[in-house]
């Protein structure tokens, strides 16, 4: 069992940040390092000005910190501008995820600098492959993807339920727990079905 963490403070409503230019008005220097606990406040403004809802990075972060791969950190003249996540999955593949820029950084090489970080840990790992999943419409993350040499292996289809008027059964069981050999019997029949490729990197809000 994992030890229960204290809550992280979610971050500040001014998502703005100081933005270290050159003279010129252009980005001096980016660089890519793991991350430590004092960028936590400056990662937690990258995730509320890059992406509109659904911030979970606060509530991940110390589980990030404990996984094989690292958690990196994007900087601009040393100030953090850009984060993402590399794990190392139990079949020894890489999973890309959490890659976030500041709105004030984005198309200026950021997400590029990060990318880069991962496959040279990939290659250090000696990982088998790497893998992300990322939206249809989200265009930026699938065209810097590909850059990299990934290639699209499936497409799924989202839906949304509105729960305002929906009335929830509370007397329902909880799915009941199986064991490796279900498992085991059960998972092939599901991998034909889905093409051999199986997301499981959504979670349902409620």
């Amino acid at each position: 069992q994992r030890q229960a963490k204290t809550p992280h403070p979610p971050p500040a409503r001014d998502h703005s940040l100081v933005r270290p230019l050159s003279e010129r008005g252009t980005i001096v220097q980016i660089t890519t390092r793991a991350y430590q606990p004092e960028d936590f406040a400056a990662c937690a403004r990258i995730e509320a000005g890059a992406v509109r809802a659904n911030h979970y990075f606060a509530d991940v972060v110390d589980y990030y910190r404990s996984t094989a791969g690292e958690l990196t950190v994007a900087c601009v003249d040393g100030v953090p501008v850009g984060m993402g996540k590399l794990t190392v999955l139990f079949d020894g593949s890489a999973w890309l995820e959490l890659l976030r820029v500041h709105p004030d950084f984005q198309r200026k090489g950021v997400g590029r600098a990060i990318y880069q970080r991962y496959f040279e840990e990939i290659r250090a790992l000696g990982c088998s492959a790497a893998r992300m999943y990322t939206g249809v419409s989200n265009k930026a993350s699938a065209g810097l993807a590909e850059q990299f040499g990934l290639k699209r292996r499936a497409q799924f289809h989202s839906m949304r339920i509105p729960t305002e008027n929906l009335s929830c059964r509370t007397d329902t069981k909880p799915f009941p727990r199986i064991g490796a050999e279900q498992a085991l019997a059960f998972l092939p029949q599901q991998n034909r079905q889905s093409g051999g490729i199986k997301c499981i990197n959504h979670t349902i809000y409620l």
